[in-house]
C-alpha cells in the first residue's frame, strides 16, 4: 500500500473505525499535489465529492470488504460519512469564522457534542439524529451554516482539504 504521500493508510483505518461504530462510510475524492483526484479541470468541489455512486449507502452501510477495497484501490481518497438515519447523525456544517459569527448572531446556542475542525477552517458539529429525522439545508439557519441530514454526507478526519489543511477531531 502506498503510504509515502502523507500516510493515506490512515484514511483506510479511519474508514474502518467509523464503520465499526455504525457509521455509513464512502470514499471521497482526495487531494494530491494541490488538486482534486477527479482530475476534472475547474473542479468546483475539490476533495469533497464521492468517488462512487454513493446513494445506496444512504440505506445500507458498506461492508468491511467494500471499505477495505475502496481505500486500498484509491489510497488517496478522503473519508466521507453519510448523514441521516443510516448513521444516526446530523451535522451542523459551519464555514469558517464568518459562518460561526453568523450563527452566534442568531442567538442559538450550540449544545456540547463531537466536533471536527475542517481542513478549510470551519467546523462540523455532529449530533444524534432525532426521531423524525432532519433534512439537508444550506444557509437557512444563517449564511455559511448548512445542515447535513437525510441524504447528505460530510468529509471526516483525517481527510485532506484543498487548502493544504487536514480535518481533525477537536478535544
Amino acid at each position: 500500500m502506498n503510504v509515502s504521500k502523507g500516510g493515506e493508510r490512515r484514511n483506510l483505518i479511519a474508514g474502518l473505525d467509523y464503520r465499526q461504530v455504525g457509521l455509513s462510510v464512502i470514499p471521497v475524492h482526495g487531494i494530491v499535489d494541490g488538486a482534486c483526484t477527479c482530475e476534472k479541470p475547474g473542479c468546483t468541489s475539490p476533495g469533497k465529492h464521492p468517488r462512487i455512486d454513493w446513494r445506496e449507502f444512504t440505506t445500507r452501510r458498506a461492508t468491511e470488504e467494500e471499505v477495505r477495497g475502496w481505500f486500498t484501490r484509491w489510497t488517496d481518497s478522503n473519508v466521507g460519512i453519510v448523514t441521516g438515519a443510516i448513521s444516526g447523525i446530523w451535522v451542523l456544517d459551519i464555514d469558517g469564522e464568518e459562518g460561526m459569527q453568523n450563527l452566534l448572531a442568531t442567538g442559538l446556542e450550540l449544545p456540547k457534542t463531537l466536533v471536527s475542525r475542517t481542513g478549510g477552517g470551519g467546523w462540523h458539529y455532529i449530533y444524534r439524529l432525532p426521531e423524525g429525522g432532519i433534512k439537508n439545508s444550506a444557509s437557512k439557519i444563517a449564511k455559511k451554516v448548512d445542515v447535513r441530514g437525510e441524504g447528505g454526507f460530510i468529509v471526516a478526519p483525517p481527510s485532506k482539504h484543498i487548502s493544504g489543511g487536514s480535518y481533525e477531531w477537536q478535544q
